[in-house]
């Protein structure tokens, strides 16, 4: 009789402990899910345009005065990425290979994670964290002189970045072809047609921010469903008493609809179709996602690709939050009747 007591004691302890363990670690999970959904906000509406060819420095004038006349310009930026570069700190003594990111426009557009390069600062540039304290070990970098190709840059800021980073504007005369553009405002087709442009390659960031913004928004919904479930059941057993079913069914509404527009907020406008009846859309953009995803996954990862990564990661941490309350009644129930199946 003791032993049997004394299990029950442990079982009652277990199914009150786990569940406030399951609830602790998806809390945890989700706020790191949060944080690495938040720190994508500087990528929201950019678009990255790859392979676009006949572009130098020269042109980024004439295109952002024809954007100025145009009903909705949209800021732009052109840039390009030299691999496998050396540079070294001002004295020499230390030196590193980076991949180096020549741009002319906001810089801003070409690392959104990164602080403003100006445009006319030629003789700035943007370094990576580890590769300034490798050049210059723990002292301030910013303020320090990078010499790239015999030439001296002041570091103007430090990137987070996953991997060796240099960033730097072009000087207008530059002859170096930049073959990439970043443009704000989500809507490239109207800027490569304004422009006669013609991209090898479309990357939306925006898809990737709203994607980390459903997975940091997970919990919630998974939170949600569980509070349905239950009003489900209680409008089951309420059955008999009118009042309190029709109580019981207005706060389901009303959670139902609220769970319905939190994610519509998050899913990207492309990825809803304008009329219910357009059955071919959901196909159509299955085969555009498609193409689009295969193209970016062969495709070289630039630097601005690879900041990205690290953050959409992290926003899955808010999915695996999801999972654990999901899992936690599930367990509960477990622990409290270990002869049942979850």
């Amino acid at each position: 009789m003791a032993v049997t007591s004394g299990m029950s004691l442990k079982r009652r302890a277990a199914a009150l402990l786990l569940p406030v363990l399951f609830l602790a670690a998806a809390v945890l999970f989700w706020r790191l899910g949060l944080s690495s959904a938040g720190a994508l906000k500087p990528y929201n509406n950019l678009v990255s345009l790859r392979g676009v060819g006949g572009l130098t420095a020269g042109d980024y004038l004439p295109m952002t005065e024809a954007e100025a006349e145009a009903a909705a310009p949209l800021p732009f930026a052109l840039w390009t990425q030299l691999e496998n570069k050396s540079i070294s700190n001002e004295t020499g003594g230390r030196t590193a290979a980076v991949a180096v990111v020549a741009a002319r426009g906001d810089s801003r557009l070409v690392l959104p994670t990164a602080g403003l390069l100006a445009v006319d600062d030629t003789a700035g540039c943007l370094l990576d964290r580890t590769t300034a304290e490798s050049l210059f070990g723990a002292v301030g970098t910013v303020g320090c002189t990078v010499i790239y190709e015999g030439a001296p840059y002041v570091v103007r800021g430090l990137v987070d970045a996953p991997a060796p980073t240099l960033a730097l504007q072009l000087p207008k005369d530059s002859p170096l072809p930049l073959e990439n553009i970043t443009v704000s405002g989500g809507k490239a087709a109207d800027f490569t047609t304004r422009h006669g442009l013609e991209a090898a390659l479309t990357i939306r960031y925006e898809t990737f921010h709203r994607l980390a913004n459903l997975f940091a928004a997970l919990p919630l919904v998974a939170a949600a469903l569980i509070l349905v479930f239950r009003l489900l059941g209680q409008l089951w057993h309420q059955r008999d008493y009118p009042l309190r079913s029709a109580a019981v069914f207005l706060v389901l509404c009303v959670l139902v609809t609220a769970l319905l527009l939190a994610l519509l907020s998050v899913i990207p406008a492309e990825y809803v179709p304008t009329r219910w009846s357009d059955f071919s859309f959901w196909p159509e953009l299955f085969t555009s996602w498609k193409a689009e995803t295969v193209a970016l996954l062969a495709a070289a990862k630039l630097r601005p690709e690879l900041s990205l990564f690290p953050y959409m990661a992290g926003s899955a941490y808010g999915l695996l939050s999801a999972v654990l309350l999901l899992a936690a009644p599930a367990v509960r129930r477990r622990v409290h009747n270990p002869h049942n199946k979850i």
